[in-house]
């Protein structure tokens, strides 16, 4: 099939006419194509990014100023130079000089894409595809969980949750009682950042420096930063020695630095000692070309001495990797597939929902916080924005609590009706925290409709984006919200 302009707007929503003087507007003056990453995380989303950079090259404006492509150019500094400065080191995952203390030795592979967690929890020893390679599912009988959210963040939590309850243990590290932590058998509370020493590396792209951040008070109550929380764990299997190596936790953080230090001195960057540092509170890269910086003008000047991160040093528009994998759904070219749901979708029976980014926190972190809260929730819920003229079909306006339902299960949401969002299609903010009453989530924790299925074989990657969803306006009670109550002390 021709992908013609016309075959485009059928697709896409928009008309003939704005795709052909979009095309002339891309050509006839400089463009810079910027997006984001979350659009990849839906079925075949690679090829999204793919298809994004095959443009920008179609344009020919790569490696010139205002120019070419991007991706996280506003949260990962991906419009700025990148220092060669050395960065942080950590602490090795395995203990030095240790045997292990059990009879079967590990032999299934020691990673996974965390987005196939409930696969892996379900199916132990089954092979799958990953990036070209075949990699086994390791028998998992514990999880021990430390500054991450699954059971908010991950997709298709009721799944998630059956499976989960087929492990021995789940331990739970944080600082606040997220929905994790309640489904925990085991939560230690670790401190927040005003209570700890820590380093920070600076610009996350960029590598612009190192932020040092001095606890402001001692941890309260019986929590424990991670360095001793960890040192606790090694010391249940007698190698708490080999796990610090004799080093304090300070000691451990001038060791990071001053490595980083001894490599940028041979690099010409300068940095204080680490004592000096330790007093200014950072240590800033001072490096050429970061005022006149303009992305991959190196790589267009001279694509030999200044290559690309790929197997050819190329822009690549073609991958003999992916070709060889030879994977149904991951052709070795940028391509547009349907999706599983497609035909489901193209019905008009179903909303497509679309998780946000939240505007005031990061992911689950700080929807605890109620003032935060209030700022975007509706009527008490995540937020869910509608096109008028979906919200007149449904009778809804502005602060109804909405059921948002699939096979799946159910979410309420507080309705924000607003032309921002196209007509047959939904929007939510990810991250919200899980308040369960059998399927359904009284708060707005979008995961629970949410798809649980690899991008593709090459990726294995999320796909929450490729989502279908009915809605109707809920007629119950007054949801009892209990997710932000904090936990039930008990006095034996």
């Amino acid at each position: 099939m021709k992908k013609t302009t016309e075959w485009a707007s059928e697709i896409c929503g928009l008309s003939v006419v704005t795709i052909k003087s979009l095309a002339k507007k891309l050509t006839s003056k400089r463009t810079l194509l910027s997006s984001g990453w979350s659009a990849q995380r839906a079925e075949h989303g690679e090829h999204y990014c793919w298809s994004l950079v095959a443009l920008a090259s179609m344009i020919g404006e790569i490696g010139l100023p205002g120019g070419g492509f991007s991706f996280g150019y506003n949260a990962n500094d991906a419009g700025a130079a990148t220092s060669n400065g050395s960065r942080l080191g950590v602490m090795s995952a395995t203990v030095k000089d240790s045997s292990p203390k059990y009879d079967k030795p590990y032999t299934s592979t020691p990673y996974f894409p965390t987005s196939r967690m409930v696969d892996v929890i379900n199916n132990p020893g089954k092979v799958v595809p990953f990036k070209g390679k075949d990699i086994t599912y390791p028998d998992l009988k514990v999880f021990v969980v430390a500054g991450a959210n699954p059971l908010s963040t991950h997709q298709d939590v009721n799944q998630l949750k059956e499976a989960l309850n087929k492990l021995d243990f789940i331990a739970t590290i944080d600082c606040q009682w997220t929905a994790t932590c309640r489904f925990s058998d085991l939560v230690l509370p670790t401190t927040t950042v005003w209570e700890r020493d820590e380093l920070i590396p600076y610009g996350n792209a960029t590598n612009r420096g190192v932020i040092g951040m001095k606890k402001l008070v001692e941890p309260m109550y019986e929590s424990k930063d991670d360095f001793e929380i960890w040192r606790l764990f090694a010391a249940k299997f007698d190698c708490d020695k080999q796990f610090t190596e004799g080093k304090t936790q300070i000691q451990w953080l001038k060791e990071f630095y001053d490595k980083a230090y001894t490599d940028n001195q041979k690099r010409g960057i300068n940095m204080p000692v680490f004592e000096k540092f330790w007093t200014q509170d950072n240590a800033i890269f001072e490096y050429p070309g970061q005022n006149d910086f303009v992305r991959y003008a190196d790589f267009k000047e001279d694509p030999d001495l200044d290559g690309l991160a790929t197997d050819s040093g190329l822009i690549q528009l073609f991958s003999q990797k992916i070709a060889n994998a030879n994977l149904k759904d991951c052709p070795p070219y940028p391509s547009w597939m349907e999706t599983s749901d497609w035909k489901e979708r193209s019905s008009g029976e179903f909303f497509h929902l679309i998780s946000l980014h939240p505007t005031n926190r990061l992911h689950s972190q700080l929807c605890g916080v109620k003032e935060l809260r209030d700022l975007i929730n509706s009527n008490q819920h995540e937020p869910l924005w509608i096109n008028p003229a979906d919200a007149k079909e449904f009778n809804l306006v502005t602060g109804d609590i909405v059921e948002t339902y699939n096979a799946k299960g159910k979410v309420l949401l507080g309705a924000i009706v607003s032309d921002k969002v196209s007509q047959g299609v939904l929007a939510t903010q990810e991250g919200g925290w899980y308040s369960p009453d059998g399927d359904t989530c009284l708060y707005g924790n979008v995961n629970i409709l949410t798809t649980d299925r690899g991008a593709s074989s090459w990726s294995q990657g999320p796909s929450a984006q490729t989502c279908l969803v009915k809605i109707k306006k809920y007629q119950g009670s007054t949801p009892n919200i209990d997710c932000f109550d904090g936990p039930k002390i008990v006095k034996a």
